[in-house]
């Protein structure tokens, strides 16, 4: 734990370890319960905060918590963001997230008028309500299996969507305080001349800014960002790897800071930028333990915000925008994606499941708050209202079952001729796509390590009519494999992530020819996690090792020792033979053919 010079303890480690304990006990109670855990640590917060038992009394220690946990939970959504994960349906699927955007925030704009909010006010709320939560809808969806149902794609579309436009919202936050200050300033300017210019001037300075910031960063992100991750990725451990993308992601944060917009929006950029990279995979795996740990921290950081007394005060007021949150969520996802072509069904139990406030909502309400934007009393009222809809969530993703049996026979709508729904995305494996087969194969084997045995296995199995995708961690073996076409993904098999990305789940067997034995043994656990029919094969030096890797789920082992005695066996007796009978045709090497 952290210590002062006196040697007392850090205020900061000492409510961190008291967010931690409590998110996790409140987290296990609701486990127990058989509720979603995510919920629970906003409940845990709002227990511990300032406002209830007062554990964590220090706003300073609250505020820090919450921003450091934001910036790199923006940073980690960002990274598993990947537009080619779309590839089946991409047009479709990312016109509903922007119609159902446009549509909800121009809803939210006039409600939030109706509560006495101004229009740079209102646009703000809107844009910020607009947004779902990315990180409890796929964490939902993954664990009950439904992210290659449609309503899972439609709504990993959406996610998609906000978050890209939360880009464009913690944007233009700046830009309407400005604004909105402008406007005030010409209202009091006794000449409308050179005086009324000047907030006008100063509004499009910083809109450039911002923009000219973001366009840098883009352009190097795709120009820069691979040479130096291919670089660090020479590092077998994969630790240079991790360490850089840190920097990169703080350095993001900084630079937004630097230019008067919100670091979670620097943090997002780059896992964004960083997604787009083969090392995605390796990366969003290494970070998956932090991913959920951060999470908790943010949501608890969340709950610890919320006034319970003034929310109990203004308990009609946090009720009435809870509901009006929801519905309003429901029916703008829902009716957009049936315009568009979806069947009712799949459309109402995605608009259910993205029926919350989300991550981005709360980052876009506090910096609108940060900038005079939002009042204290509105956003204790949407911050109450979004932990409402977050706790709500679990329920409304189960009503979203019974939506797809109530409304599997209704109507299309009637510019619609047939429901055309979107394709099954198919797994991302390298940065350009690989040709595929003139015949189509007759069996998926994905094959972990390129050496010497990896490829004399490879090209076996190809003989077959086997379609292979490579997992392998050299930097330099995959960016060859790519340019020549082959399907290769850059990471260590052990990571759930990286089997993922190599379509692990659809595959019909897996060999592992990684000499390194202990991470044969841990992406055989992994890989059996993941497809429990999934045929396993593995390569072991020793007979101890193989019969470990059965253990821990491999259907068949191939121990170089046994192996070596079997191929020199039956070498020695061909050779004896041959001498006998006068046909010796000398030495011969016998090794795996190389490229």
């Amino acid at each position: 734990m952290l210590t002062l010079a006196s040697g007392s303890t850090s205020p900061l480690a000492r409510d961190l370890l008291i967010v931690l304990l409590a998110a996790s006990i409140v987290a296990m109670m609701l486990h127990r319960l058989r509720v979603a855990v995510a919920p629970g640590y906003l409940i845990a917060g709002a227990i511990i905060g300032p406002y209830a038992a007062g554990l964590v009394s220090d706003p300073d220690s609250v505020e820090s918590i919450s921003s450091i946990a934001t910036i790199l939970l923006m940073f980690l959504i960002g990274l598993h963001l990947d537009l080619s994960s779309l590839r089946g349906g991409m047009v479709r699927t990312l016109l509903i997230g922007v119609v159902s955007s446009v549509v909800t925030t121009a809803i939210f704009v006039p409600l939030g008028m109706l509560f006495h909010l101004d229009l740079a006010s209102s646009l703000t709320v809107a844009m910020g309500l607009s947004m779902s939560s990315t990180a409890l809808v796929l964490k939902l969806l993954q664990a009950r299996r439904e992210m290659n149902q449609l309503r899972g794609r439609i709504a990993f579309g959406v996610l998609i969507v906000q978050d890209v436009l939360a880009i464009v919202a913690l944007a233009v936050i700046p830009v309407l305080a400005a604004w909105r200050g402008s406007s005030s300033a010409r209202m009091l300017a006794q000449e409308p001349g050179q005086a009324a210019m000047e907030p006008t001037i100063n509004v499009l300075a910083q809109a450039a800014l911002v923009l000219g910031v973001l366009a840098l960063m883009i352009v190097l992100g795709r120009v820069l960002l691979p040479r130096l991750l291919r670089e660090a990725a020479r590092e077998s451990s994969g630790e240079l790897l991790l360490v850089l993308s840190a920097a990169i992601a703080l350095g993001a944060a900084g630079a937004m800071t630097a230019v008067g917009v919100s670091a979670e929006l620097g943090a997002f950029l780059a896992g964004f930028l960083l997604a787009g990279t083969p090392f995605r995979y390796q990366l969003s795996g290494k970070l998956a333990p932090l991913r959920d740990l951060f999470m908790a921290a943010f949501f608890t950081a969340v709950g610890m915000k919320l006034d319970v007394g003034a929310s109990l005060q203004l308990w009609w007021v946090v009720g009435l925008a809870s509901v009006l949150l929801i519905v309003v969520k429901t029916l703008g996802i829902s009716v957009s994606a049936w315009a568009l072509g979806i069947p009712a069904a799949p459309a109402v139990s995605s608009g259910l499941v993205l029926a919350q406030a989300g991550e981005f909502s709360l980052v876009v309400l506090a910096a609108g708050a940060t900038a005079g934007l939002v009042s204290d009393v509105a956003m204790t009222v949407l911050v109450a209202a979004s932990i409402n809809s977050l706790v709500f969530t679990p329920l409304l993703a189960e009503a979203g079952r019974w939506a797809d049996r109530a409304l599997c026979n209704a109507p299309m709508p009637p510019w619609i001729r047939s429901a055309t729904p979107l394709a099954h995305p198919s797994p991302s494996t390298t940065p350009s796509d690989a040709p595929e087969l003139e015949q189509p194969p007759s069996f998926d084997v994905v094959i972990a390590g390129y050496g010497p045995v990896g490829r004399a296995a490879a090209d076996a199995l190809e003989r077959e009519g086997a379609r292979i995708t490579v997992i392998e961690l050299n930097a330099r073996t995959v960016q060859k494999q790519a340019t020549l076409g082959r399907r290769i993904v850059f990471g260590d098999a052990a990571n759930d992530s990286v089997l993922e990305s190599a379509g692990i789940e659809h595959a019909d067997a897996l060999v592992l020819a990684v000499p390194d034995e202990q991470s044969v043994i841990r992406a055989c656990q992994a890989a059996r996690a993941l497809a429990p029919d999934l045929f396993i094969a593995v390569r072991t030096n020793s007979l101890s090792m193989g019969m470990r890797a059965l253990q821990v789920g491999a259907d068949h082992a191939v121990v170089e020792e046994m192996a070596t005695a079997v191929a020199m066996a039956r070498e020695v007796t061909q050779k004896v033979r041959e001498r006998r009978e006068g046909k010796d045709t000398g030495p011969k090497l016998y090794r795996m053919r190389e490229d």
